[in-house]
């Protein structure tokens, strides 16, 4: 199977003419701080063998990292295995400044360094041009426990989970370039421009991160559309032809419910929640700041929900009729919201998810507590919150790590729910009781200020709720967040 798919990969890339263009001077940070600004041309095929894409890469650098460099570094993510199973992803005519260079691959090919004739100054700028092309796993998901199904091609949808080589993330450490884990999320990735392009065949319903501008049929049977997202984090895509949506508008943003022929209740049902997140969170956090926000149903054998900027996936397990999602009105509520609020808690603040998981997953969690407080009312909540202790004390059973731990720590991925999510979510709670509701928001409404577009460190969020509440609270922190969990003072009893 390996061999067929490098085969396939040179066959593709041989063939693929270089792209050329140039993008406008973008956004920068908040900041001020520039931002990569990729222009990203995506090709995808359906064949008797299964999907396959082909496409060119234009990434606008500009060193911001206060050092010079002398490589960069991509992430190949479909070639890391576990979640991507047999997927492959391909680099060829790779450019920088028009000059070739031979990038040099490591972890098995999930990595690109991609060397640098001269180091590139703080403030230097380079552009970067390559050639890629894609294998996507055929029903993988639904059979190998190690996948969320993001990328993958299954009941007839498509979604393609890190399918362009992406910057690895910079900081004061270095290049990160860690491993990917079985469990947790794998992507850690700094904002961004896109300008993205997709050609498919034209009974394909494309949903993507960002905002689509255009349609132009191609007169051959496909059709390519046309999207912007800018500061935004990462770039998903998802189609299938049996899409249908429904819509509806909270202030300044658009939500989408994408949901299978069938789902009708369903769709109605996610539309609805993500409505009432959206608007609660604009109210409780910040404004989200982009047009639109889409709800994805989508076939996810091991997960609730997954995230990505702009978009929001929904297994299919948990849509059906009307007495069917009666009886897990709750569940279903939780893992919608819990997804929609990491549009703030993640792609617009961001974190380390392999150091830090805590720093979004926590928060998240308890953000879907805040919508079952004010939406669903104290009896809901109390039963999400017995959920919680429940899951938090099995987990403290199996193992040691606290809350703040990094994912490497974590044995699978019931002991990272029951630590980092659960018991995230009961140091929340107690925080707000402490601090008082406004306080506590005051808190929150700070870090997202701070933060947004950025990425947040566990110091600084504790700083400013100490700093907001005008008190010390570190008994509370080494209490919950930093004592192992087996121990007589890790959290609550």
């Amino acid at each position: 199977m390996v061999r067929r798919a490098e085969l396939f990969l040179i066959s593709v890339l041989i063939s693929l003419v270089t792209l050329a263009g140039s993008l406008p001077a973008g956004p920068t940070l908040p900041s001020g701080e520039p931002v990569p600004r990729y222009e990203l041309r995506l090709e995808v095929q359906f064949d008797p063998s299964g999907p396959r894409f082909t496409g060119h890469e234009r990434l606008e650098y500009v060193n911001g990292e206060g050092a010079a460099l002398s490589e960069l570094y991509l992430r190949l993510y479909p070639n890391s295995g576990l979640t991507y199973g047999a997927g492959a992803l391909g680099l060829a005519e790779v450019k920088v400044d028009g000059t070739p260079v031979e990038p040099l691959l490591q972890s098995g090919g999930a990595i690109a360094l991609i060397p640098l004739r001269e180091p590139l100054p703080a403030g230097g700028e380079l552009v970067l041009e390559l050639d890629f092309a894609g294998i996507v796993p055929q029903n993988f998901a639904s059979w190998n426990g190690s996948s969320y199904g993001i990328y993958d091609y299954s009941g007839g949808v498509l979604k393609l989970a890190n399918w362009f080589p992406i910057l690895a993330a910079y900081d004061e450490a270095g290049w990160h370039l860690d491993p990917f884990y079985n469990w947790g999320d794998a992507v850690y990735s700094e904002t961004a421009n896109f300008e993205v392009s997709i050609t498919a065949p034209a009974e394909q319903v494309v949903v993507a991160s960002g905002t689509e501008l255009e349609q132009t049929p191609n007169g051959d049977g496909t059709v390519t559309h046309h999207y912007t997202a800018e500061l935004m984090r990462d770039f998903f895509v998802a189609m299938s032809p049996s899409f249908r949506r429904l819509t509806t508008q909270i202030g300044a943003t658009q939500v989408n419910s994408y949901y299978l022929e069938g789902d009708a209740y369903g769709g109605q049902s996610a539309l609805e929640i993500a409505a009432q997140a959206v608007d609660l969170f604009n109210r409780r956090f910040g404004l989200y700041p982009f047009p639109e926000v889409d709800l994805l149903e989508t076939p996810l054998p091991w997960a609730g929900g997954v995230e990505y900027p702009g978009v929001v996936l929904i297994s299919d397990k948990l849509y059906g009729p009307e007495d069917y999602m009666a009886r897990q009105e709750l569940q279903f509520a939780m893992i919608v919201s819990h997804e929609v609020s990491h549009q703030w808690w993640y792609s617009l603040v961001g974190n380390d998810v392999i150091r830090e998981p805590w720093l979004d997953e926590a928060l998240a969690t308890y953000s879907s507590g805040i919508y079952a407080q004010e939406l669903l009312g104290p009896a809901a909540y109390q039963a999400l919150r017995s959920d919680w202790e429940a899951n938090w004390r099995r987990a403290r059973a199996q193992a040691s790590a606290p809350i703040t731990a990094p994912l490497e720590q974590f044995y699978n991925n019931s002991i990272y729910y029951g630590i980092v999510y659960c018991g995230g979510a009961l140091f929340y709670d107690e925080l707000r009781a402490t601090l008082g509701d406004e306080t506590f928001f005051a808190g929150l409404q700070a870090y997202f200020a701070r933060f947004e577009y950025g990425v947040a460190k566990t110091e600084a969020l504790l700083a400013i709720f100490e700093e907001v509440a005008g008190q010390e609270l570190d008994e509370l922190y080494d209490r919950w967040l930093f004592a192992p969990v087996g121990s007589a003072h890790g959290g609550a009893g």
